[in-house]
């Protein structure tokens, strides 16, 4: 058993970990993090597929990769939803989603369903998730009064961390075509398994508050609490619905 092997394998573990987390703690509710669950799901298997430890054809393997790639920036659009509560935010994050797709679209048709359409879409896509990512990581951490927020920020850490480096990736492999093949996916695993466990802690971290806030979208109604000394009795009362949001 080769190094290359052994890391490929131990980032086929640390992609699952974020994979059980969201459905083994029923988070797939959420619809950002059923994007992020399928986003990791899809990442699982095309990792064994590379690891060999999935036995496919070469033609199915790259048209795998070709879907991972499609799915990816989409998938992770709808994830960064959960980093606001503005609707307006939310607004332009959904058209950048829709006007994304459609670039997807254009891509296909002219390049047809290829490693170039891939090409194409995968730069601006990578910038995408890094200036959102970077956007909303400068934003919580302006809020980060309390360890209320220490979830979310490890995730977008994971985030930028991720696609900082995947940009690099893209450029060596994409772009300049360099022929170490083995060196890049070594780095892509390497980046994986950091990237994931990272994601894993902020899960774990960020678990209830996102049981939570599914229950306020169902109840329509602030579960959050904030407590108000009037007369010396301490009062429970709900949070400012006009609290911090991205605007």
């Amino acid at each position: 058993m080769n190094w290359h092997l052994i890391i490929s394998l131990i980032s086929a573990f640390t992609l699952s970990l974020p994979l059980i987390l969201i459905f083994g703690l029923r988070l797939f509710t959420n619809k950002s993090f059923l994007a992020l669950g399928i986003h990791y799901l899809l990442a699982f298997v095309y990792n064994l597929m590379t690891a060999g430890i999935l036995s496919t054809t070469i033609s199915l393997r790259r048209n795998f990769a070709i879907t991972n790639n499609l799915l990816d920036i989409p998938l992770l659009l709808i994830f960064l939803l959960f980093f606001t509560r503005s609707w307006r935010l939310s607004k332009q994050l959904v058209a950048g989603l829709a006007a994304y797709i459609i670039f997807e679209i254009i891509s296909i048709i002219i390049a047809g369903y290829s490693i170039t359409s891939t090409t194409i879409v995968l730069g601006p896509g990578i910038l995408i998730i890094v200036c959102f990512s970077f956007y909303f990581f400068l934003k919580h951490i302006q809020v980060q009064d309390s360890p209320a927020e220490t979830g979310k920020i490890v995730m977008l850490c994971s985030l930028l961390f991720a696609y900082g480096s995947y940009s690099l990736i893209y450029i060596f492999h994409y772009i300049l075509k360099v022929p170490y093949i083995q060196d890049v996916f070594l780095i892509y695993y390497l980046v994986t398994i950091i990237a994931s466990l990272a994601m894993a802690t902020g899960i774990w971290l960020e678990r209830k508050k996102i049981t939570q806030s599914e229950v306020e979208a169902l109840t329509g109604a602030p579960i959050k609490k904030e407590h108000i000394q009037s007369k010396g009795v301490t009062k429970v009362a709900p949070l400012n619905e006009n609290e911090f949001r991205y605007k």
